[in-house]
């Protein structure tokens, strides 16, 4: 797959195009990627960095996926090329007229596919009509596709969002169609976690990413290329009387030293609320419950 970054442009068409943030790359973006493939051999994905919320609301936005990791999964995929496009002051102020000359005008295009809620330009003033009349007038096919649903409910990155946050992460998994991530460092902690015979990598985690609920999780953590089991607990120590949030992870049938390394974690699914223990033997006595579940997991 071939980046293209914001200072390039994208030369090996014609291409078969879609245009959008593409957070998370769930069920809905997949569908469209696949038309694109279905349309030519060549397909592109315009996307922006930052996410466009994230330029507008700054801190208060949480993304699904990191650029890297929208790479990643995007390689996963039939998709042939990518253009990282910068969003920044200029771009938010084109119109929708100056977006399609300053993006699409560009490159070659033959076929062009996007959401029926899709909008562009300054206050979202294009939308699928505005591209279908310019496709007209430049021989372009277009397809604009239907919403994705779950049950009667669409599919969406902000959907999903709300539900990692809630910690409905099994229902976030199924609309994202894999499992939700989160990549980090692992950093030194209190070291509790050892002295109960349950130690845990402390994951420092970026401050863009969606974070979950608060809570105790099954899942993953993937260390050098290899994944292995574990429990996993989101929140602020309620036994301890602490207030900074902490992803813990407990790795089963694991005993190496990681500070500094760089993993993944994949939740699967929550098992409990986070909780205030009366005592440390209470406590361990909840961890070793929540461990076995995550072993049959």
């Amino acid at each position: 797959m071939k980046i293209w970054n914001s200072n390039e442009t994208p030369s090996k068409g014609p291409y078969a195009v879609t245009i959008g943030s593409y957070d998370g790359i769930h069920k809905g973006h997949k569908e469209i990627i696949q038309n694109l493939a279905d349309n030519s051999k060549k397909s592109l994905l315009i996307t922006f960095d930052p996410h466009p919320k994230a330029f507008f609301m700054k801190s208060r936005f949480r993304c699904l996926t990191s650029m890297d990791e929208k790479i990643q999964s995007l390689a996963d995929t039939d998709l042939t090329d990518i253009w990282i496009v910068s969003f920044n002051d200029r771009l938010a102020n084109l119109n929708h007229s100056e977006f399609i000359a300053s993006i699409l005008e560009k490159i070659e295009v033959s076929h062009l596919a996007v959401g029926e809620d899709f909008r562009f330009g300054k206050n979202r003033t294009g939308d699928t009509g505005e591209l279908k009349k310019w496709c007209d007038g430049n021989g372009i096919s277009i397809d604009v596709l239907g919403d994705v649903t779950d049950g009667n409910t669409k599919i969406s990155s902000t959907l999903i969002r709300e539900k990692i946050s809630k910690g409905e992460i099994e229902k976030a998994n199924e609309l994202l169609g894999g499992e939700y991530s989160i990549s980090g460092t692992v950093v030194k902690g209190s070291r509790r976690g050892g002295g109960i015979d349950f130690p845990t990598a402390n994951i420092k985690i970026s401050g863009e990413k969606q974070e979950p609920g608060h809570g105790v999780y099954c899942g993953k953590i993937q260390i050098d290329e290899k994944a292995y089991r574990a429990a996993i607990n989101y929140g602020t120590r309620k036994t301890f009387g602490e207030g900074d949030v902490w992803l813990e992870v407990h790795i089963l049938d694991f005993d190496q030293i990681i500070y500094g390394k760089d993993v993944k974690i994949f939740l699967t699914k929550k098992i409990r609320e986070e909780k205030k223990f009366e005592n440390i033997d209470e406590l361990k006595r909840q961890i070793s419950k929540d461990v076995e579940a995550c072993r049959k997991d």
